[in-house]
Formats: C-alpha cells, structure tokens, sequence
C-alpha cells in the first residue's frame, strides 16, 4: 500500500503544481513560499520531525481516529468523505485540496480496510518524508544531483507500486458506495449541527479568499 500511495502522491504533487501556476495565472492567488531549511544538521532533523512525524501522528488520531469514527454509524463513505473534507480545509490552500482530498481518501479507506490507524500514520509519514526528500534535495544539493535523486527516488516508488500492486487483496475489501447505513438522513443531521456548518463555511470562505483578496 505504501508504495502505490506514494506514487498517488507524487501525481498529486504535479496536479498541484499545476493548479497553483493556473490560479495563478488567471486569479490573485499566490503559490506560498517554500519553507526554508535551516543550515544546521540538528536543525533540519528537528525540522524533519516537526514536518514528517508529529503531523502523521496528530492528525491522524484527528481525522480518522477520532472524525472519521464518530461519523462512521452513517456510512463508511460518508464518514471518509466527511472526514477527509475537512483535513482538506485544515490545510488551507487552495491549489492543494484537491490533492490533499485524494489522499485523504486513500488514507481513510486505509484505516477502514485495516481497522488500524497504523498504516494511515504510516502513509502520512511516507508521503510527508517524500515531500521533506524533495524539498532538501532542491535546497541542499545542486542541481545535477537533485535532479538524480529526484529521479531515484520517483523509479523506487514506481518500481515499488508495480510489484506489490496485489497487496490490497490482503485487507478487508473496499466499502461499497451503498450502505444501508446511508438511508439515515446524513446530511440533515449534518446540517443541524449550526457549529460544525459555521466552522466547515469559515474554512472553505478561508481557503478561496486568496484567489480574490488583491
């Protein structure tokens, strides 16, 4: 699973690497700047941990221990989609929700298909390590060896991801799209809950008002 969830994640990079140059093209949105690395070597392992670990963990035990639990006595789907909105709207931009969502998804269905948050946390530290590797190989290195590691590490995944695309035969399958669970009225138990509709809107107005804010 970690494999094919990396190479997911390396697509979704490149969609969101695409999305911001057109929002940014077409509307006032602008791409945030790329966090520093330090020069220290502790330093950056501190940021390695900051970035990497703590967000695989916490968030986690936010969205699908917690969120994503609660919600599930509506239906499986429901409380992953749910769920994995509202870890999209956390994290703020834009041009990376859609990508965030999918990955979400993909972690959500981990969880339920395991009926563990191990693997989720471990896909999230995946996903995170890969994005840190890039992000010190394009601060760190010069461009010659970037550019190589780069490419090491896309063939590992990708060689990874065709070799063991059968894993998935090893968890609980898939939840089907219907449930009878989804008779229940989801969303208007949803939609009488004032504060959880108040939050959901101030974070979607948050995440698009940089497209027009001048």
């Amino acid at each position: 699973f970690v494999p094919v969830f990396l190479g997911a994640g390396f697509l979704c990079s490149l969609l969101t690497t695409l999305l911001q140059r057109l929002l940014a093209a077409f509307t006032r949105y602008r791409a945030p700047e790329a966090i520093r690395l330090p020069q220290s070597g502790f330093a950056t392992f501190l940021y390695f941990i900051g970035m990497c670990v703590v967000p695989a963990v916490l968030e986690e035990l936010l969205e699908r221990g917690a969120m994503q639990a609660v919600l599930s006595r509506w239906g499986t789907w429901f409380s992953i989609v749910v769920s994995s909105v509202v870890f999209t709207l956390l994290h703020g931009d834009i041009a990376q929700m859609p990508s965030l969502f999918i990955l979400s998804v993909l972690m959500g269905l981990a969880a339920y298909c395991t009926g563990s948050l191990a693997l989720g946390m471990a896909l999230h530290f995946a996903y995170n390590t890969m994005s840190f590797l890039f992000l010190y190989a394009a601060q760190k290195m010069d461009g010659v060896s970037a550019f190589a590691f780069a490419g090491y590490l896309v063939a590992v995944v990708c060689l990874a991801a065709i070799r063991r695309l059968g894993v998935m035969r090893r968890f609980r399958p898939i939840p089907r799209v219907y449930d009878p669970k989804n008779r229940q009225s989801r969303l208007e138990r949803l939609a009488s809950a004032p504060m959880f509709t108040l939050v959901m809107a101030c974070m979607a107005l948050r995440a698009a008002w940089p497209l027009f804010a001048k």
